[in-house]
């Protein structure tokens, strides 16, 4: 496996001036005997691909961040509601942060980003059930 490694190297001038830093390139190489290699492959396939997840997994998560965000929108109406009741002081800096909130937010009303928002949208949930068919196909294959 080529590697690049380099190795500080301190310069000192003959015309007095301060010494100054540099680096150096070292040649280096990693390598394995097999026995290691084997081990190796032997602990990668154990360990369980966070990335890839079924269907279900995917749809959990996404329903958990939505009733979180939920419940951060919940939270932030409640103080609004409460600071035009008079209960709760402004705090510009809150106010600041929700502003740059909004201003962040895109334009929904643009027809070209709606569709774009759609297809983007589209074309994830194809990979993801297509995925989860092959998956299912390779599983039924492997019952036989």
């Amino acid at each position: 496996l080529p590697t690049d490694a380099y190795i500080a190297v301190e310069e000192v001038h003959d015309d007095g001036t301060p010494t100054t830093r540099t680096f150096d390139h070292v040649m280096s190489e990693i390598g394995a005997e097999e026995a290691e290699e084997v081990g190796v492959e032997h602990l990668l396939r154990d360990i369980k691909d966070t990335t890839v997840g079924t269907l279900s997994q995917h749809l959990s998560t996404q329903v958990a961040a939505l009733k979180s965000l939920q419940s951060k929108l919940y939270d932030i109406h409640q103080y609004l509601e409460q600071v035009t009741e008079g209960a709760l002081p402004v705090n510009h800096p809150i106010i600041y942060q929700l502003q740059d909130v909004f201003n962040l937010l895109p334009n929904l009303s643009v027809p070209d980003l709606m569709k774009a928002f759609t297809v983007k949208t589209n074309d994830q949930n194809l990979v993801m059930y297509t995925a989860s068919i092959i998956r299912a196909v390779i599983a039924l294959h492997s019952l036989n």
